[in-house]
């Protein structure tokens, strides 16, 4: 299924959340979705739009047969939904808060251990969930989200909190489930890293506004030809920064070494190097 919107527009009082958003996506066309951007560029706003939690000022949306306006019940049955920050009853068992969501989703309650396995969650199932850890809190959160596959599955910054064989347990149980199921799914992110390692397709959100959306390799390529390494002397080290959009540095006694993206100034030795996405990132934010 496809999900589009057209024209969108949010803002919050005289804070322009979102702007003149067109998007189109697809499970088979678009893979799994990243949306990449700073704190307060738009990502958790556009999220909890197409989670049907807020509506658009202005514009028009749908996935599959289903409009986002009217009667939104047929369309939050398709939804899967991580919120960035989590409000559960602080008393209940992480197994009796999922039974309970399933019963209410009308969903097979059958699916619940197959996923506390594959995120190692069963030994903490029959806790109360304020004795559970915030990465554990988490990972309870993207057990709900994924409650009977749904077809579109929206997840705000999923890997928050979570330690590195956590973050791998979760990056392969989504990468499955969209292979398996055709699951669209959409996360946000404010880590390039976490792109490239999970995503086909990304959105580059800024102050409300997209400013690339496309193949995460086309992304990497826009700063293709422009990435360098050079060595400078400690004491110039300010100046360097600012005029250059850096990346990365090193410092050994009383040189640097640095990663700068785009011009640089002259005279000064640079050897260019292959963009990373993290690169391209900075480069198409600097522009």
């Amino acid at each position: 299924m496809e999900l589009v919107l057209r024209g969108i527009n949010k803002s919050f009082g005289s804070i322009t959340a979102l702007a003149r958003l067109n998007l189109s996506l697809s499970a088979a066309n678009s893979g799994v979705t990243a949306i990449l951007g700073p704190n307060g560029s738009g990502k958790s706003t556009l999220l909890r739009l197409l989670a049907t939690l807020i509506k658009p000022d202005i514009g028009w949306a749908s996935f599959g047969a289903h409009a986002y306006h009217g009667d939104l019940t047929p369309l939050r049955r398709q939804i899967g939904y991580l919120p960035q920050d989590l409000d559960l009853p602080a008393n209940m068992t992480a197994i009796k808060l999922l039974r309970y969501l399933a019963s209410v989703r009308q969903i097979d309650a059958q699916c619940i251990p197959p996923l506390l396995r594959k995120l190692k969650l069963e030994q903490i199932a029959s806790k109360p969930l304020d004795r559970l850890s915030g990465g554990e809190l988490r990972l309870i959160g993207i057990t709900q989200a994924l409650l009977g596959e749904p077809p579109l599955l929206l997840l705000d910054e999923p890997f928050r909190g979570l330690d590195l064989p956590e973050q791998e347990s979760v990056r392969q149980l989504l990468i499955n489930a969209h292979k398996r199921s055709g699951q669209l799914t959409i996360f946000s992110t404010h880590v390039p890293t976490e792109v490239e390692q999970m995503a086909q397709t990304v959105i580059v959100l800024n102050d409300g506004s997209m400013i690339f959306h496309g193949a995460v390799e086309s992304l990497r390529q826009l700063a293709s030809g422009k990435v360098c390494e050079l060595e400078v002397a400690a004491a110039d080290l300010p100046s360097m920064l600012e005029h250059c959009t850096v990346s990365r540095l090193s410092q050994q006694q009383d040189r640097v070494v640095m990663r700068v993206v785009g011009s640089t100034p002259k005279g000064i030795k640079r050897q260019p190097v292959a963009p990373t996405l993290e690169d391209a990132y900075l480069l198409l934010r600097s522009s």
